[in-house]
């Protein structure tokens, strides 16, 4: 929908729309959570002397998950890295990929208004609805009537929806 086109407003028209504003909501998708991982120059030599370190593909070949307790059917406990030759325990080490708190955004909603101009005698209809139909070629949408603006036999009404449908 732009400025130009024509437009139907609940059956109504065609009318040219004057002004068309389009607007997305940036959704709040900050974590308070810090993120990690794996710290490529990691290094560490268990008390057996097993050097233990990342691999160029992100993984320790040289540990093996474990869980925590042996208990079957046990989701409570977090699995422990151990060696594959002497069993000992080993933290694998990582770095601060996102400290928590940084803002971040993703667009969300998005929302448009449409000004357009018709007579008086439409406006006057459309002045006792709050819910209304706009269509142009190719798509349409229920929208809410925002403004009305008259002046002699002229007026103005602005409509603004959200969620645009396409005619099949």
């Amino acid at each position: 929908m732009s400025e130009g086109k024509a437009v139907w407003i609940n059956s109504e028209g065609p009318f040219t729309a004057s002004a068309y504003r389009e607007r997305v909501e940036a959704l709040d998708v900050t974590s308070a959570l810090p993120t990690y991982r794996p710290d490529p120059a990691w290094r560490f030599v268990d008390d057996a002397g097993h050097l233990h370190a990342y691999s160029a593909d992100g993984q320790t070949p040289t540990l093996r998950a474990h869980p925590a307790c042996e208990r079957p059917g046990c989701e409570d406990c977090e699995s422990v890295n151990r060696c594959w030759i002497c069993e000992q325990v080993v933290m694998p080490g990582v770095a601060l990929s996102q400290p928590g708190g940084v803002r971040q955004s993703t667009p969300g909603a998005r929302h448009w208004e449409i000004d357009v101009p018709v007579p008086a005698d439409v406006l006057l209809r459309l002045a006792a609805v709050s819910d209304v139909t706009v269509n142009t070629r190719g798509w349409f949408a229920v929208a809410r009537v925002v403004a009305m603006c008259q002046w002699g036999d002229r007026g103005e009404i602005t409509v603004a929806g959200g969620e645009q449908h396409k005619f099949l």
